[in-house]
């Protein structure tokens, strides 16, 4: 699939969300966000800001309170088939194998069984699952359960990949391990990505560029690109650069900016 790098895939315009509670909170503020078609943007910031809340407007889960949110030019109104939303638990079913797992949307599409085993087989190969495909899920590590997790989504073809702190339960070397994995399909699948996560280290590994939050109620401080060949050496002093100028805008936030009464 040719990538039209002057094609918007998302955009957030002047987004609000208050959650009406006994006491109204305010989550989000003025979100402004454009994402490219292909691009690999991390959102990062403090704990609390709206970083999921942001992500499942975008998935139609839930509605701002005013704004626009525009995939490919037309408004989320609703879940749509083209958002894919990866979590960070696997949120497999147990009783289903993996290609029984990978299967479960197109089925619900009604896809032809012939097709949809074609299709499963596909993103089986893709995330490297390849002889495990009659696998339950506590047959599975950690990383291959977010593997079918991955496969399932992709399976869907979306136009755009939601991830929620999808590596955030996996400990540190299936985490590096998984990140790698990741980059390689985004770079067969081209999908645009947007990805959650709390880990600077990672943000600066992944992405092309890195919006970051302030602390609620959560509006878009900066974006940074990352200048940076994959694959990235996370020792390398430029490296460590753009992870010392992130935390240091994420701890600024945090410092500085006093909870909204």
């Amino acid at each position: 699939m040719a990538i039209n790098q002057n094609q918007n895939d998302i955009e957030i315009k002047n987004l609000n969300k208050t959650y009406n509670q006994k006491k109204p909170i305010k989550a989000l503020q003025n979100v402004n966000l454009t994402i490219k078609q292909g691009e690999f943007t991390c959102l990062v910031g403090p704990s609390g800001c709206g970083k999921s809340t942001l992500l499942r407007i975008i998935a139609g889960l839930e509605q701002p309170t005013k704004g626009k949110t525009l995939i490919q030019g037309k408004p989320i109104k609703k879940p749509t088939p083209k958002t894919g939303l990866v979590f960070q638990e696997y949120t497999l079913f147990p009783w289903r194998t993996v290609t029984q797992n990978i299967e479960f949307g197109l089925e619900i599409q009604n896809t032809p069984k012939k097709q949809r085993k074609k299709i499963a087989k596909q993103y089986t190969k893709l995330v490297g699952l390849q002889g495990f495909e009659d696998n339950y899920p506590h047959q599975l590590s950690g990383g291959m359960k977010q593997r079918v997790s991955i496969a399932r989504t992709l399976a869907n073809n979306p136009t755009v990949l939601l991830m929620d702190e999808p590596f955030g339960a996996l400990d540190a070397q299936t985490r590096n391990q998984m990140q790698k994995e990741l980059l390689k399909i985004w770079q067969k699948t081209k999908k645009t990505i947007l990805f959650v996560t709390h880990n600077v280290d990672e943000a600066v590994y992944l992405a092309d560029k890195i919006t970051i939050m302030t602390q609620r109620p959560g509006t878009i401080k900066n974006t940074i690109k990352i200048n940076l060949p994959r694959e990235r050496d996370r020792t390398s002093p430029q490296f460590n650069n753009y992870r010392t100028q992130i935390l240091n805008q994420i701890q600024t936030n945090t410092n500085q900016k006093k909870p909204t009464k």
